[in-house]
């Protein structure tokens, strides 16, 4: 894997991350809405509905055999299942699994000096000595980060991942409305509208939808 590809996908996470900050979230979903401004219009991301939780999963499982189906030219399938991609990546020397069981040891060991770290603040400890527990969970979370982001793009284009990615992205389409003339309209009139809108909206919209249901299930 290109060093540069982590690097691009690690300063992505951070920014990401910092707008998930707990404080920001909570701050920014009301009633199970997000309502946000773009170019002088008001939107809002809400949650969808049980009718619309049911077009979502019947969405999701066509598409989910469309990705199990699709051949190339040659005749062979071209999305692996996520136990065919570690397979893969294990034929290749690149196991998964040992980037899993290294971050899980680094998340151990964080921990660990937490602990540590806490102890010593009760027990008023010297600058440098607090410094230092820091310094050393700064180094094991940058590169728990790495790992993570290491294992999310060996697994993107798995097909449970991409099947993850059109559910937000469906979600995004079905519940995004703009507010005229004090109602709420739904933005995009058919799905292939919204796949073809290249606008800051789009991503907008993605990004407030994903937030409003990552810990839904469909």
């Amino acid at each position: 894997m290109e060093d540069n590809m982590v690097e691009k996908a690690i300063k992505l996470e951070e920014e990401v991350r910092k707008a998930l900050d707990k404080t920001f979230v909570e701050n920014l979903i009301k009633d199970n809405k997000i309502i946000f401004e773009w170019k002088g219009m008001q939107y809002r991301v809400r949650l969808p509905t049980y009718k619309e939780r049911q077009e979502v999963n019947k969405k999701r499982i066509e598409k989910y055999l469309e990705l199990l189906n699709t051949k190339d030219s040659n005749g062979n399938f071209i999305y692996k299942s996520e136990a065919d991609v570690r397979k893969l990546y294990r034929d290749r020397g690149d196991d998964i699994e040992i980037v899993e069981n290294e971050f899980n040891n680094l998340v151990n060991q964080t921990n660990i000096l937490k602990e540590k770290l806490g102890q010593a603040l009760t027990e008023n400890k010297a600058d440098a000595e607090l410094k230092s527990f820091k310094d050393e969970i700064e180094v094991l979370q940058k590169r728990q980060q790495e790992l993570s982001m290491k294992k999310s793009l060996m697994l993107e284009l798995s097909v449970e991942n991409q099947l993850m990615h059109f559910v937000y992205i469906y979600v995004a389409f079905m519940t995004t409305e703009k507010n005229e003339n004090e109602q709420w309209i739904r933005v995009w009139n058919t799905f292939e509208e919204f796949e073809n809108d290249s606008s800051t909206l789009f991503n907008l919209a993605t990004f407030y939808a994903t937030l409003l249901t990552s810990s839904e299930m469909f």
